[in-house]
């Protein structure tokens, strides 16, 4: 995680000033493990003081930046420049305590009022003839003569980078939130939402403002998540791809397709959870009104006295009653085979060549062709035969 390859230290306190996590810098310079540091009173670090100071800043919703000492495990105290900000963690109100270890500084400026004290002022003659004062106590602390400005420089290219990086990801989640096709939620680990994008509200009916802080499974299901399965699944691993029903703001009930992904932090705990569901509820009901039309339709061809076989480049897809009556065959007998094992070798010669005159624009009569029943026995029928094509077989230009 980015919060862990801050080069600062990085720590969380709430509104109590206990310790809600620490980043890797801060842990490693501190001699602390996760556990060890996890609900911690930050004043065994920054001390009383600093630690009223945290959080009467937070209350009063400022921000400001000090010089203290932190303190290790091992009792070393830690010259650092910090900067306390609040802001949210997880909806949550919490300090965000910055600390730069400023060692190397406070040991130069140790150096320079040792040198200092020691300096002497000289008259020196310059190759031009001319004279100046020259402080040379530098030389005797330092070992060289230094100019009259020291400048300390650290190397902040890494961090800026990650910072840079950080806020690309951050634009582009956002981007994504915004103009992703599905409905996309985030609630946090108390199920409480504090995401909600547009197509969200397009589905339910629920402006961002209205959901802000709710339960999810209250807003979606009108009932607690004790009443929500999904919800209670989705504790270790991510739901793909689930159907379920929402209700809508207006009382309407909505099939959904939903996924519900899970976000841990470094202890193993849910931070998170993100949901993206997509309305399936016209799909739903045009599949309820096929299943119904096939139903109909079977009901008729099956009582219909003649034989009738429906097939899709000569392999059967469909037989009625008559046919298992007439022919011997049980309904699966007949489902995938070719139509020629039915048929004598002379009415298949037959058939093949009316099909051959019907896709050159020929009439085609009923005919007498010959077919097979189990036992061997040879029926003599008339066939009528009729061209069905399907929407979903259409070429492009047709």
């Amino acid at each position: 995680m980015l919060f862990d390859q801050i080069e600062d230290y990085l720590i969380l306190l709430d509104e109590k000033g206990r310790i809600i996590r620490a980043n890797k810098a801060a842990r490693e310079k501190l001699k602390y493990t996760l556990e060890e540091m996890s609900g911690m009173n930050a004043e065994l670090l920054y001390g009383c003081t600093g630690v009223q100071e945290f959080v009467k800043a937070m209350l009063a919703g400022e921000s400001f930046q000090c010089l203290m000492s932190l303190c290790t495990k091992l009792g070393r105290q830690i010259p650092t420049e910090t900067r306390v900000v609040k802001d949210k963690w997880e909806n949550e109100n919490v300090i965000y305590v910055i600390s730069k270890d400023v060692s190397a500084v406070k040991k130069a400026d140790n150096q320079l009022d040792q040198a200092s004290s020691l300096s002497r002022t000289t008259l020196r003659k310059l190759d031009t003839g001319e004279y100046v004062n020259v402080k040379d106590g530098l030389v005797h602390t330092l070992g060289y003569e230094c100019p009259e400005i020291l400048g300390m420089v650290r190397d902040i290219t890494e961090r800026k980078r990650l910072e840079k990086k950080l806020r690309e990801q951050v634009k582009y989640a956002e981007l994504l939130f915004r103009t992703v096709p599905s409905a996309v939620l985030s609630v946090d680990k108390h199920r409480k939402i504090f995401r909600w994008n547009k197509i969200a509200e397009e589905i339910t009916g629920y402006t961002a403002e209205e959901v802000m802080g709710k339960e999810c499974s209250v807003v979606l299901h009108g009932v607690g998540i004790e009443g929500c399965e999904l919800c209670r699944n989705a504790t270790d691993s991510p739901l793909i791809t689930e159907n379920c029903r929402i209700m809508t703001k207006d009382g309407q009930i909505r099939h959904v397709l939903k996924s519900v992904a899970i976000l841990k932090d470094e202890y193993g705990q849910i931070s998170e959870k993100m949901e993206c569901f997509e309305d399936i509820t016209e799909m739903i009901n045009m599949e309820a009104e096929l299943r119904e039309s096939k139903e109909r339709y079977a009901a008729i061809v099956n009582n219909a006295p003649q034989i009738v076989v429906i097939h899709k480049k000569g392999i059967v897809e469909f037989v009625n009653d008559t046919v298992i009556g007439v022919l011997g065959y049980r309904e699966e007998e007949c489902i995938g085979r070719h139509m020629k094992d039915f048929m004598t070798e002379s009415s298949l010669m037959l058939v093949n060549s009316v099909l051959l005159d019907r896709s050159e624009g020929k009439a085609s009569f009923p005919y007498e062709i010959e077919l097979i029943k189990k036992s061997g026995e040879i029926v003599n029928v008339l066939l009528r035969g009729t061209d069905v094509t399907l929407e979903s077989d259409r070429l492009p230009w047709q």
